[in-house]
C-alpha cells in the first residue's frame, strides 16, 4: 500500500522545479507545515495566513479562529512575502534566515505555528526514492 501522500507527484517534483528555476532566477522554497489532518497543509492552505481572510464554505482556517502561534506565523509569512515583493529577498531583521534554493538544495524553510526553521525536505518526502521509482 502506498502511503506517501504526494511525495512522488507533488512534493519532490516541486523541489526539482525549484532547483531548476534557481539556475535562472532567485528562488526561495518553503513548506507550510501547519495544516489540518489527515493530509496536512495542501495547495492554497497558505492563503488565509497571507491575506488574513476567510474563505467561505471551505476547509481553510479562518484567520479569527487561528491559534496565537498561527497568527504569529501569519505575521511572519506576511513579512517575508512583503520583503520579497519590495527587494527580491524575503529576509528581514528578527526572523529566521530564509536561504535561497540552489541547484543542489535538499532543504526548504519550514513554516509552522511556533516554529520557522530549515527542514530536510528531500529526506522528509523520500525524494531519493521517488527519483529512482
Amino acid at each position: 500500500m502506498l502511503t506517501d501522500w504526494g511525495g512522488g507527484i507533488g512534493s519532490c517534483p516541486t523541489l526539482v522545479t525549484a532547483r531548476t528555476a534557481s539556475r535562472h532566477a532567485p528562488v526561495y522554497a518553503y513548506e507550510l507545515l501547519d495544516g489540518a489532518p489527515p493530509f496536512g497543509a495542501y495547495h492554497g492552505w497558505d492563503l488565509p495566513f497571507l491575506w488574513k481572510t476567510s474563505i467561505p464554505l471551505s476547509q481553510y482556517p479562518d484567520y479569527e479562529d487561528m491559534t496565537p502561534d498561527q497568527q504569529r506565523l501569519s505575521r511572519a509569512m506576511t513579512d517575508y512575502w512583503t520583503a520579497f515583493a519590495h527587494r527580491g529577498d524575503p529576509n528581514t531583521a528578527g526572523q529566521p534566515r530564509w536561504a535561497r534554493t540552489r541547484h543542489d538544495s535538499t532543504s526548504t524553510l519550514g513554516l509552522a505555528g511556533g516554529t520557522i526553521a530549515r527542514t530536510p525536505f528531500a529526506t522528509d518526502h523520500k525524494c531519493g526514492f521517488w527519483a529512482n521509482a
